[in-house]
């Protein structure tokens, strides 16, 4: 990079150059910082989540009774796809909170978060 002395010699187009790449060094991480906040903003109403109970047996169509296991996760069920058959317990989720997210976050590690399909045989047993 010239010092202010020698960019006083460029020509136009150098000049151009210089403050193009100066306005990059802001643009790109602030262009980052606005996806970011745009993409987990929407993620989750673009994408409407629905769970497909895999497991068959709900709080709703419980069987016999509960697994003690599904019974931690009671305060949830509106949240997430809870089912489970004999051997496992499923949970299904879009990956998303539902509450505001971000907020209150004074520092950021470019780390957003994006929507991810965990339900059926992608829910975690």
């Amino acid at each position: 990079m010239k010092t202010s002395i020698e960019q006083e010699t460029l020509t136009e187009p150098e000049k151009s150059n210089v403050r193009l790449g100066q306005a990059h060094t802001f643009v790109k991480p602030a262009l980052l910082v606005l996806c970011g906040f745009l993409i987990a903003a929407t993620a989750s109403v673009l994408t409407p989540y629905s769970a497909k109970y895999p497991g068959g047996k709900t709080f709703e169509n419980a069987g016999d009774s509960i697994p003690p296991l599904a019974q931690a996760f009671a305060p949830f069920k509106d949240r997430l796809g809870l089912s489970w058959d004999e051997d496992f317990l499923y949970i299904e989720t879009n990956g998303l909170p539902d509450h505001g997210m971000m907020k209150g976050i004074t520092a950021w590690q470019q780390q957003v978060p994006i929507l991810h399909d965990y339900t059926g045989s992608n829910a975690f047993k």
